[in-house]
């Protein structure tokens, strides 16, 4: 049972979608055929025409009978057909096809795809179809706009919204205990001031489709999974608060404008895309990883804060902090991942510098270099409280323009500044320090720096 929407609608009530229920927004994809023959005058054999038509589609396109809807069927008006003004009888048949309930979401849209495209090719001019030649074939395709605003929309447990195709937009608040689908080209606008909440089997997006956040914010206390792009408005939030389902960003982009915001709880968030940030990341808890292989991610505006129950993992690609990085958990970069630390040179009049003087601190469980890891530092200063590398520890040239050196698998510093605290050092590789240039040891006494014996230490 539910609701099929396949034009522009336009709420300014409530809406309520019952347990078992669902609702679907798709577009409108009608394959328009034009018939040599006549209409028969009785219902009865008007019925049995329509399911022969139905039987040979199918039959023609190798699906299942049931598949096949046709949504009309009527004598072509002289007005609109040159030919039937020369004598011919026209029949107009519009029929459209359902994806197959026997495969999952997503590879039911991919086949159906695939049945359209393939349709010219075995239906055209010249094809039979329920005893009469076809003489026009043509595809009516239109994707829709919808609003929903007034009380918004609540969906009940076990109760699902699809949005195919098209864009639906949120002027009211979302409060759901289902499932969202948003298959390909659907694109979706949280636009309320409110707190749209979504529980239940929570959000799943598709490639090619669109989650954007244009004010407002969006709690997710399930699963999110955009396989598209992700767009977070100036000033606008997502709360990431779910422990059951690894919540996942891998299209192809995720922006966040000023002063717009991602929170994480708890549980996971898997950055498998490019990101671009101009608001602020707080990692309260769970673990945050970038996993795009060769991606390039950036952390401007106010930067990311760690909690202590927290975790950032940058497995894979570059990950670049304008904006300033603040941790009392574990920082970690994986064997590909690359982590660039640096200012934010931007400022506003009247208004200091988001990242004053470069400053980064990993406190907490302090920062883990796995072999093959990079950590860059450009014109800031980074603070750690225990730094374990077995990667590489690169300084680039700072404020004062001195030349700073670096080299794999070592551990250099030149006029940038790095100060290890309490938590001491590990490090499996050299450690040069050359003239004029600091590394700092605040441990007091409280713990033991270790360099690996394959390595010197020059001063």
């Amino acid at each position: 049972a539910g609701l099929t929407v396949r034009a522009p609608m336009n709420s300014y009530g409530g809406l309520n979608v019952s347990k078992g229920s669902s609702m679907n927004f798709e577009p409108k994809d009608n394959q328009v055929v034009s018939l040599k023959g006549t209409l028969p005058n009785s219902t009865s054999l008007l019925k049995s025409l329509k399911q022969q038509f139905a039987s040979d589609v199918a039959t023609k396109l190798s699906i299942d009978q049931n598949r096949v809807r046709v949504e009309s069927m009527k004598s072509v008006n002289a007005t609109t057909d040159r030919r039937r003004r020369l004598g011919e009888t026209q029949v107009q048949v519009t029929f459209s096809i359902k994806p197959n309930k026997n495969s999952d979401k997503n590879t039911a849209r991919t086949e159906l795809k695939q049945v359209i495209k393939n349709l010219p090719s075995v239906i055209s001019t010249g094809t039979s179809l329920a005893g009469m030649t076809a003489t026009k074939v043509q595809r009516d395709q239109q994707a829709f706009e919808s609003v929903i605003g007034g009380s918004g929309l609540r969906l009940e447990q076990g109760s699902a919204l699809e949005i195919n195709e098209g864009n639906v937009t949120f002027a009211g608040v979302l409060d759901s205990a289902g499932s969202i689908d948003i298959g390909a080209g659907g694109r979706v606008m949280f636009a309320s001031a409110g707190v749209n909440k979504i529980k239940g089997d929570g959000l799943i997006s598709a490639a090619d489709s669109t989650v954007s956040i244009g004010q407002g914010e969006l709690q997710m206390g399930s699963k999110f999974q955009a396989a598209g792009i992700v767009d977070i408005a100036a000033g606008s939030k997502l709360s990431l608060n779910s422990s059951s389902g690894a919540n996942k960003m891998t299209g192809p982009s995720v922006k966040l404008g000023q002063g717009a915001e991602i929170q994480l709880d708890r549980g996971s968030l898997e950055m498998d895309t490019d990101m671009s940030s101009d608001g602020f990341l707080k990692i309260d808890g769970g673990e945050m990883s970038f996993k795009k292989k060769n991606g390039d991610s950036r952390v401007g505006g106010e930067g990311m804060s760690i909690g202590k129950d927290a975790k950032i993992d940058m497995q894979q690609g570059k990950v670049k902090f304008e904006g300033p990085m603040s941790s009392r958990g574990k920082v970690s970069v994986g064997a590909s991942g690359k982590a660039s630390f640096a200012t934010n040179g931007t400022s506003t009049a009247g208004r200091r510098r988001l990242l004053d003087n470069g400053q980064h601190v990993a406190a907490g469980e302090g920062l883990v270099v796995l072999e093959g890891g990079v950590v860059d530092i450009v014109s800031a200063s980074l603070s750690v409280y225990k730094l374990d590398s077995a990667g590489v520890i690169s300084l680039g040239t700072s404020s004062s323009g001195r030349r700073l050196l670096d080299s794999r698998r070592r551990l250099e510093t030149g006029s940038g500044d790095v100060a290890i605290g309490e938590g001491g050092l590990n490090s499996q590789g050299l450690i040069t320090v050359p003239a004029g240039a600091t590394f700092t040891f605040n441990t007091n006494n409280k713990a033991t720096s270790t360099i690996a014996e394959i390595g010197r230490a020059h001063v």
